[in-house]
């Protein structure tokens, strides 16, 4: 009873409150407006395709058949203005291109120019086929163009079937005229007896000419065996030659590119040669300059060796009393040190004036030269010098004295050297006065040489020129001795044949001889068999004439066969093939927006336990989903007359699935909220497209069929199929049991929920409240 007053105070909480009222109100007709505007929009598109506008180009120019004018392009244009399939407009091809392009057409069916002519080859070795362009905006709309290529193959069979009349017609002519023409073939077949008759003459004379060609055609081949011994001789014989002349020119074009390397290295000899007699030439003026700088070098340096002691010893003879005058023998190494450093300084200094006449020496000598002191040899010679001058004249000052032992010093230090290079320049001199004498002789010789080299280059290029010249000859005899050869060969062959052919020939005479008697025999047979044709063509003459056509006759060829459809369950239209689909949707989509106006937890008073709540909110949804389905099913039935196979089951039916979805969606938003209800659209979505209400289920990806079998609008659509079209009501009942697993599953589960909730919230309120009272 508690559950009864809940669900009063629910319907009287929704009365008061027009933001909740009305939308209920409309919420009642969603499904009506949903599934009903489906229903109507997708009833019977095909009723309507005559509205579709559809451009035809005839570009045919017609043909000739049999002396008869075929238009068959102009046959079917006059067909298709009075076919109300579509709206055909016959326009030109620009029009019709350009309507495509603007959406103006949905298609264009072409006829091209050859259509009819086409029609005239079926006799032809090749004959062509009638095509018709068919030539859709399938992004306009794909169903359109799908639609218009159905369309176009019930045109191209009717084309079919008018050009197959065209040929009955003239098949039945033609048979008309072989009639006529057995019977003219019958007259003739007693000219043919009498042919017959000089035939068989005939071939007696030609018994006797064969007889005599037998006897010749052996000793023709007698002489035809002879010549064909002498072929072969020839073609072994031309054969060699080609084969000789192969290797001769093989031999002359490997000489031949020998004297083109043999002509490259003459001229590199007669180069190197220009160039090393250019040399020498230039070393033989050379020579004399360098004797006279090396004489210069020599008289240098003897020069030097003179004045170098001497003016060493006068330079250090302001130093030489301060030197000798420090009595500790100690300092002796320091002062030949110092001494040893003035001798090498103004050694070098010496040397770098005479740098330019030293450069022309050879290297070892500059070498030589560069190391001529050895400063450690003369700091101890100059220190043994110190110390003995120092000891035996330690008080004296007589500077010359000091001088001329120290100028000995450098001279006996020096003179060494400079001797081993003035002899070594005096060498080097002889040589070059020699290398003069051979480097003039060598001259002479190389312009020798350099006349012979040119002399032999000249040579080569003549040897070369006529060799090539040798070599494209030989080349043109090999060629001719080529075609020798193969011409030869063809003889032989030729003559080959001819042999085989004269045995042939000698063979077929024979053959001739003997076959002319079975000819004689033949023409007898001839003569007989012309009798019996002639009588049987005059049979035939008269079944041909007997041949009867009319219009029926020429229709039974054109189209021979017919098709009876017989409908099992036939639906008559789109909207009823759809209603299943479009009904669940609707009653679907109307159940979830059910969910966003009225509450499906909060209750409208105190609910005694979790039924009585559970009661009185699912009360109210049954009761307008009972509403929501009673209008489609109404507007469906008697608005958009769409009949069914039993209208109080597809009422209940109607009722129960909208049921099915009030509790499932329940069960979704009240445990959920709008997690649940965002699940609801998760489901419809997968409902839309795994159901099979409007493709096959075997057609969809396989990843979506296996939503099929779990979801309830699969088992809607199913059962509304059977009450609308098949009547298979015990298929209904089965699906309305499986629907009834989902509302008892919702239920439930709802159910658990709302009683749970109730222990929650009021429960312990209540018992808080005693607690208060005892107190």
């Amino acid at each position: 009873m508690n559950g009864i007053k809940l669900f009063g105070k629910e319907i009287q909480q929704i009365l008061k409150d027009k933001k909740v009222l009305i939308p209920i109100i409309a919420i009642l007709f969603v499904p009506l407006i949903y599934g009903g505007m489906f229903i109507w929009s997708f009833k019977d598109p095909y009723a309507q395709m005559s509205e579709l506008p559809v451009a035809v180009v005839n570009l045919d120019k017609g043909a000739t058949m049999d002396g008869k004018e075929m238009h068959i392009g102009k046959n079917l244009v006059d067909n298709l203005k009075d076919n109300d399939s579509f709206d055909f407009q016959i326009v030109s091809k620009k029009k019709a291109m350009d309507g495509l392009d603007d959406l103006t057409y949905y298609m264009i069916i072409e006829i091209p120019e050859d259509f009819s002519e086409n029609a005239t080859t079926l006799l032809d070795d090749s004959p062509k086929k009638l095509q018709l362009k068919f030539m859709p905006n399938d992004s306009y709309n794909f169903l359109a163009s799908q639609i218009g290529e159905t369309a176009v193959i019930k045109i191209r069979d009717s084309v079919s079937a008018e050009v197959s009349k065209t040929y009955a017609e003239t098949m039945f002519d033609t048979a008309m005229k072989m009639a006529d023409g057995f019977q003219s073939a019958s007259d003739g077949t007693g000219k043919l007896n009498e042919g017959a008759n000089d035939l068989n003459e005939g071939a007696k004379t030609l018994k006797d000419n064969l007889q005599t060609l037998a006897e010749k055609s052996v000793e023709f081949s007698e002489g035809i065996h002879t010549a064909g011994d002498g072929t072969k001789n020839l073609t072994n014989g031309a054969g060699k030659l080609s084969g000789g002349i192969g290797q001769l020119n093989d031999a002359g074009s490997q000489l031949l590119s020998a004297s083109k390397d043999l002509k490259a290295g003459t001229d590199a000899l007669y180069d190197g040669i220009n160039s090393a007699s250019t040399g020498i030439s230039t070393i033989n003026g050379k020579l004399p300059e360098l004797i006279e700088g090396t004489d210069k070098v020599k008289n240098g340096i003897t020069s030097v060796q003179a004045q170098l002691p001497n003016q060493l010893a006068s330079g250090l003879s302001s130093q030489l009393p301060a030197l000798v005058k420090q009595s500790s023998i100690a300092s002796a190494d320091e002062m030949a040190n110092q001494l040893a450093d003035f001798i090498i300084q103004y050694q070098q200094q010496q040397l770098a004036a005479l740098q330019p006449l030293i450069q022309q020496l050879p290297p070892e000598q500059r070498e030589q030269l560069a190391g001529s002191v050895d400063r450690t040899a003369l700091v101890n010679q100059l220190k043994q010098q110190i110390i003995a001058g120092i000891n035996n004249n330690s008080s004296s000052t007589n500077t010359n004295e000091l001088t001329g032992q120290l100028a000995a010093q450098i001279k006996a230090s020096t003179d060494p050297v400079f001797n081993q290079l003035t002899a070594g320049l005096q060498q080097v001199q002889e040589g070059q006065k020699a290398l003069q004498t051979g480097i003039s002789q060598l001259a002479q010789g190389s312009q020798q040489l350099k006349q012979g080299a040119l002399q032999l280059s000249n040579g080569q290029n003549q040897y070369l020129s006529s060799f090539g010249l040798f070599t494209q000859k030989l080349g043109e005899a090999k060629a001719g001795a080529d075609q020798l050869a193969s011409g030869a060969n063809q003889l032989n062959a030729g003559m080959g044949q001819l042999v085989d052919g004269s045995g042939q020939l000698s063979s077929g005479a024979g053959q001739l001889a003997e076959g002319s008697v079975q000819l004689a025999d033949g023409t007898n047979q001839l003569q007989a068999g012309t009798d019996e044709l002639n009588k049987k063509l005059s049979e035939a003459a008269d079944e041909a004439s007997s041949l009867h056509a009319n219009d029926k006759t020429y229709d039974m060829m054109a189209s021979p066969a017919e098709v009876d459809s017989a409908h099992i369950n036939k639906v008559p239209n789109y909207g009823t093939g759809f209603a299943p689909y479009f009904i669940s949707l609707g009653l679907f989509v109307g159940a979830l927006l059910l969910t966003i106006i009225f509450p499906l937890v909060d209750s409208a008073g105190i609910p005694k336990n979790g039924w009585s709540w559970f009661v009185s909110k699912l009360a109210v949804m049954v009761t307008i989903g009972v509403i929501q389905s009673l209008f489609i099913a109404t507007l469906v039935l008697y608005v958009l007359d769409i009949d069914v196979q039993n209208v109080p089951l597809f009422y209940l039916f109607t009722i129960f699935t909208s049921l099915t979805f009030i509790t499932l969606i329940q069960f979704l938003v009240t445990l959920g909220g709008n997690p649940g209800r965002f699940i609801a659209i998760l489901i419809l979505i997968l409902q839309l497209t795994s159901s099979a209400g409007t493709f096959p289920l075997e057609v969809i990806p396989k990843a979506v069929q296996f939503f099929n079998p779990l979801l309830p609008m699969t088992y809607s659509v199913k059962g509304f199929k059977a009450v609308i079209s098949s009547g298979d009501y015990s298929f209904m009942w089965q699906n309305a049991g499986i629907l009834a697993v989902f509302i008892i599953g919702s239920m439930l589960i709802s159910l658990g929920y709302f009683i749970w909730k109730f222990n929650q919230k009021y429960k312990n309120n209540e018992a808080e409240h005693h607690h208060s009272l005892a107190v």
